[in-house]
């Protein structure tokens, strides 16, 4: 080991001037990403590209349909809920459901060229091709009601020319070409109205069936069909006379339609019953019913082969319907959750987006399989640091990746194809390796942090979701919900050691570094299991409260702290006992605990439970574990975490029952008082601090982006490389050769003590005036306290 530089960073009181802000947003997995939750797409033959939206990143990406390559990212409102293509003026629409707005695209230069005001949440449009129009329905509500207009756009000008009032809450649009009509299927009045082309008037509204979703004009008999969500038919209007002439019942949830005009058919998927049924688009009569995959929501005609393509969100597939014969000649694996079709005349392709796994999927129409996928952004749930490389690891979990950052740079190195779902992962600084456990694949996946390749792939439990280290013996321990226990992981050879039964749905773990001991809680078992570290044993069960689902390790007192988050309190158990030594009453539904370890403070973030919601946090005193302040945060705290430089407690604020939230908030931690609210991507939900580089990063599961987060540096004392000496002090702290050597001139007295601290906070030695043997730990950053209220030493340690 070569001497190591170690910089003085004093914990400054409050009154020193200090300050956060958003630094940058890395986009996931890479510049033209960051689209989060894709729900619509249209496909622009003129170009041969498609434009997808979605429902976070306020964004519409463009993807070369020949290559399968992103070209463009294009910044539009909020929550695009539809598409629409103008052909004449090779322009896009964008409706834009969050802003209340339609954005115009340029498909030429792929710039925006308008921003239209509409009504209160579009979420539909069309195009008339006759008169050059585009229609936005209004379907949006607040605290006066749902919207109930269809919003008309010349776009020849892109200025809206006229307002027309229909049925309440308009889903659906669909035009007739062959008598220039509009239709507006109302989900919430259940009726159908139609709007003359030329005069943008209302003609007239028809009673349909209840809550109508969908539309479909057939131009060969020109009828219009009309899907209705919840009584299970189909309502059949004639488009000349504007009457309904049927109604079809087709099976449970219609959700979706497609006209074959080869075979005169009309195409209905049902929803609930996970099939789709032909009706005879003369009789108007079902002529087969086809059996397809969970809950079909997405239908589109591939006019070149005669096929039908059907998206099946639960089932993660695309079903293939022969036109001529109704029958099913493929089925199309296509990630998580397809849920919009588009087809490509010029390509031949169907493409698919999945709203999950954020990707584009394109078919090819002939073969019927994938020729290309299309990240268009990743959702982040959990993050790690590695103090050896200084590097970010972020899991993506329906994206069956992990993104590698680097720290210094703020940019993606790497994205790692892991198993399916990696639900949490967390660092081996002593291995330099990385670990992710996979939800969906029972497995854990372990990345080599030196290189990012995958250097093995161990068997776990059934849907693993929680991951710790022993710093001690160097195991990783991960728990598994579905089959109730604990794979222990060797952390040198990469290979499974025991698994160990613990009570019912472990869901989350801790590691006591100062008794070298585990706690799993079981979240339907209302219990902790705590594991003895060298012996792979399970040496206590300790009774909580109700659904134990977050833990932090107090390392000055030698207590665990577990958040119950139906009993709405807070555990404190002994950690060399494993006896229950106080209960806290917090919030409603807290879910994440953090640890300040300079002024010996717990925060609980209280996110709330189903129904009813919490906005604070609770701040718990270490040494008499009593509620010492609550802070009001934001909607939905969810995350924690503290950065020891400038005794600051994060608070990421994920939203739920009124909506994502987009912030987090900093708490100064010697005052419990909240100095700043920033601004991040949707849904923050995962946290982690950077002592390296001063930042904190925040996984924005929504917006497919990882912020950043920058702390002004106090000023403190600066000290040269290599153990030089520090202008204020006369000697200052030497590692070398597995030592740490502390001077009498330190500021120690002889027989006093210095605490050492991981990242984390957690107390991983104690050390006197003189050698000390460091070997336990591991390359990475800590910090040397002297005294309660002394300054701060950070230590970088490197192997």
């Amino acid at each position: 080991m070569r001497i190591i530089s170690i910089s003085a960073l004093c914990l400054l009181a409050l009154s020193v001037a200090s300050g956060q802000w958003l630094e940058r947003t890395i986009l996931l997995p890479d510049s033209l990403g960051g689209l989060g939750s894709p729900q619509c797409l249209v496909y622009n033959s003129a170009n041969s590209s498609v434009y997808v939206g979605g429902e976070c990143g306020d964004c519409v990406i463009v993807v070369d349909a020949a290559t399968g390559r992103k070209t463009r990212r294009i910044p539009v409102g909020r929550d695009v809920r539809d598409l629409c293509y103008d052909p004449n003026g090779n322009k896009v629409y964008c409706a834009n459901a969050g802003s209340n707005n339609v954005t115009v695209i340029d498909c030429n230069t792929d710039t925006v060229v308008a921003i239209l005001s509409v009504g209160d949440g579009p979420r539909a449009l069309c195009y008339n091709s006759a008169d050059n129009k585009v229609y936005c329905a209004n379907a949006g509500h607040d605290d006066s009601g749902y919207d109930s207009t269809v919003t008309v756009i010349d776009a020849a000008t892109d200025s809206v020319v006229a307002t027309v009032v229909v049925g309440t809450a308009p889903l659906a649009l669909g035009y007739n070409p062959v008598d220039n009509k509009v239709y507006s299927a109302n989900w919430r009045s259940s009726d159908l109205a139609i709007i003359d082309g030329t005069t943008n008037q209302l003609i007239t509204a028809l009673n349909v069936g209840y809550q109508p979703v969908a539309l479909c004009h057939n131009p060969t008999t020109n009828k219009v069909y009309c899907a209705n969500l919840y009584s299970d038919d189909v309502t059949v209007v004639d488009g000349t006379a504007d009457s309904v002439i049927a109604t079809v019942s087709t099976g449970e949830g219609p959700k979706a339609l497609c006209h074959n005009p080869a075979d005169n058919k009309v195409y209905c998927a049902n929803y609930y019953g996970d099939n789709v049924a032909v009706l005879d688009g003369i009789s108007n009569n079902v002529i087969a019913t086809v059996l397809v995959g969970r809950f079909p929501q997405a239908l589109i005609y591939n006019p070149t082969d005669n096929k039908v393509y059907c998206a099946n969100m639960s089932s993660d597939d695309v079903t293939v319907i022969d036109g001529a014969t109704n029958v099913v000649i493929a089925t199309v694996t296509a990630e998580y959750h397809p849920c919009a079709l588009r087809y490509g005349l010029v390509e031949d392709r169907v493409y698919c987006v999945n709203k999950w796994s954020n990707v584009l999927v394109a078919i090819d129409g002939e073969a019927d399989t994938v020729v290309a996928t299309v990240s268009l952004g990743v959702p982040p749930v959990a993050l790690c640091y590695d103090t050896t490389y200084d590097r970010l690891y972020c899991a993506n979990s329906w994206s069956d990746n992990v993104a590698v950052v680097d720290a210094g740079l703020n940019r993606v190195l790497a994205i790692v194809s892991v198993a399916k779902v990696p639900y949490d992962v967390c660092c081996n600084p002593t291995g330099r390796k990385v670990y992710t456990a996979n939800w969906l694949s029972d497995d854990v996946t372990v990345i080599d942090g030196e290189t990012n390749r995958i250097i093995a792939v161990l068997p776990a439990g059934s849907y693993p979701v929680a991951l710790c280290y022993n710093t001690t013996d160097s195991k990783v321990y991960c728990a598994n919900p579905y089959s109730h226990n604990v794979t222990v992981i060797d952390g040198a050879n990469d290979s499974v050691l025991t698994t160990l039964p613990v009570g019912r749905e472990p869901r989350t773990l801790c590691y006591n570094s100062g008794s070298n001991k585990v706690y799993c809680a079981s979240y339907h078992g209302d219990n902790v299991t705590v594991i003895d570290g060298p012996g792979d044993s399970v040496t206590a069960t300790v009774s909580v409260g109700t659904n134990p689902c977050a833990f932090v390790y107090c390392p000055t007192s030698n207590k665990v702290y577990c958040a119950n988050k139906w009993s709405r309190n807070v555990t404190v158990i002994d950690g060399i006992t494993d006896s229950v030594v106080a209960t806290v009453r917090v919030g409603d539904g807290p879910c994440a605990l953090c640890y300040n370890p300079t002024d010996n403070k717990v925060y609980c973030a209280n996110a709330g439970r189903y129904s009813d919601f919490d906005s604070t946090v609770t701040v718990i005193d270490g040494t008499t574990d009593s509620v010492i302040a609550t802070l009001v945060v934001g909607n939905g705290p969810g995350s924690l975490c503290y950065d020891m430089a400038h005794n600051k407690v994060y608070c990421a604020n994920t939203g739920l029952y009124l909506g994502y939230d987009s912030t987090v908030v900093v708490i100064d931690g010697a005052t419990d008082s909240i100095v700043g609210r920033i601004v991040v991507g949707l849904a923050p939900v995962a946290l982690v601090c950077d002592p390296l580089e001063s930042r904190v990063y925040v996984a924005n599961c929504k917006s497919s982006s990882i912020s950043v987060i920058r702390d002004s540096i106090p000023p403190g004392i600066e000290e040269k490389d290599e153990g030089g000496r520090m202008k204020d002090e006369p000697l200052t702290a030497t590692v070398m050769r597995n030592v740490l050597f502390l001077p009498d001139a330190y500021g120690v007295k002889r027989g006093a003590s210095c605490i050492l601290f991981n990242i984390t906070g957690r107390k991983v030695a104690e050390l006197k005036p003189g050698p000390n043997d460091i070997r336990h730990l591991g390359s990475g950053v800590y910090f040397l306290r002297r005294g309660k209220a002394g300054t701060t030493t950070k230590v970088i340690i490197q192997k």
